[in-house]
């Protein structure tokens, strides 16, 4: 891989800092790196039951429209996905629970649990944006309620 590639996508946030300092950007510390989000008027995929999440549902909206419980949906092993988002948004009342692949990570708040998921709470209007770094998921955005499993 050239310098090039690894500041295209870089897998981890250590990578990110380290191209910022090829690109003579200096540190720009936590609040100030930028990840890519899912703008807010992209794509819509709705997820009304418990599904496994695949290639084509990242860089959109993935809503629980239809949804009448708890929708449950599995990540993809993060090798596959590095520097892609994924936004979770609440359209129906019901809670969604974001499942890892087994023996990976979602790191919320500097937390990370290996096959634990997160939840965005029932409320319509609350989201999550995940970006994977190559290695596992980071919420990096979100509105409302969202917890961890401990």
């Amino acid at each position: 891989m050239s310098d090039y590639d690894a500041i295209l996508l870089p897998r981890t946030t250590q990578e990110l800092l380290e191209n910022d300092k090829k690109l003579g950007l200096g540190v720009r510390g936590i609040y100030g790196i930028g990840y890519p989000q899912v703008p807010a008027n992209g794509a819509v995929e709705a997820h009304g039951a418990t599904d496994t999440i695949v290639a084509a549902d990242f860089g959109k909206n993935n809503t629980n429209t239809g949804a009448s419980g708890t929708t449950v949906h599995t990540l993809p092993a993060a090798a596959s996905h590095p520097g892609q988002v994924i936004r979770f948004t609440a359209l129906a009342a019901q809670i969604m629970q974001i499942d890892p692949a087994t023996g990976e990570a979602v790191w919320l708040n500097g937390s990370g649990v290996v096959s634990k998921y997160v939840q965005v709470a029932g409320v319509i209007g609350n989201y999550i944006d995940l970006w994977c770094d190559g290695l596992g998921y980071h919420v990096v955005g979100y509105a409302g309620v969202v917890t961890k499993e401990a």
